[in-house]
């Protein structure tokens, strides 16, 4: 049994239809569809505060430019891949 779920395994991961149901699921409703495009939003917020207050912080040392800068760089990242994915939302679905 657990040679056939291998070998099943294995030649699932590489088939780009296994793929794809991991890098696009489907929601199962329309509400799951809205509550993941809200999240996405509330990130994209978070995200843009957390950018807007880095002029404000209090900068001691090295350490403390390091840490925020680094800070202020996951965020950037973060608002862009939140803008995204709620760009690609509500982009139109090839049926």
């Amino acid at each position: 049994m657990l040679a056939t779920w291998v070998l099943t395994v294995a030649g699932l991961t590489t088939s780009s239809a296994a793929i794809s149901a991991f890098v696009r699921p489907r929601a199962r409703s329309r509400s799951t569809s809205r509550q993941a495009a809200a999240a996405a939003i509330g990130l994209a917020i978070l995200f843009a505060v957390e950018l807007l207050g880095v002029p404000f912080y209090e900068r001691a040392g090295l350490g403390d430019w390091v840490v925020q800068l680094t800070a202020a760089a996951l965020s950037a990242v973060g608002l862009a891949a939140a803008v995204a994915a709620v760009a690609r939302r509500r982009a139109p679905q090839p049926v």
